[in-house]
């Protein structure tokens, strides 16, 4: 019998520290849990095509390339004109939104889209031509 009381008084703490353990894993898998679904959603944000990537729809735009790298309107000041002419918000790119868009460049912070940026250049090094390799 004495046994008996001497096994329980050494298993007891031994239960309560597994308990406890097992208290602090659980926590730490419900953190560690939320901030993969925030990374995750944080990922996903950037793979999302923003504003400044989606083509405008223009007759001469007939591969779809993304705005940035158009040819025919290679830099900001080409853009800003051939966006007013289609009448396009000058922050988000697109006809339709609220009065009070929230776009601002990512550049400057300055109210226009980063590709209407006068001093995207200087960070991207303007846009971005294939290079053609001469065979002879």
């Amino acid at each position: 019998m004495l046994d008996e009381v001497d096994v329980v008084t050494h298993i007891e703490p031994i239960t309560d520290a597994i308990k406890s353990l097992e208290q602090k894993l659980d926590l730490f898998a419900r953190s560690l849990e939320e901030w993969i679904d925030a990374t995750i959603q944080r990922l996903e944000m950037r793979m999302n095509p923003r504003h400044a990537t989606r083509p405008l729809q223009t007759a001469d735009n007939r591969d779809a390339h993304p705005t940035g790298r158009c040819p025919r309107y290679a830099d900001a000041i080409a853009r800003a004109v051939q966006i007013k002419v289609m009448g396009l918000c000058t922050r988000c790119l697109q006809a339709r939104h609220a009065a009070d868009c929230g776009v601002r460049c990512t550049i400057c912070g300055a109210e226009h889209n980063m590709l209407l940026c006068p001093t995207r250049a200087q960070y991207h090094g303007g846009p971005k031509l294939r290079k053609v390799r001469l065979t002879s």
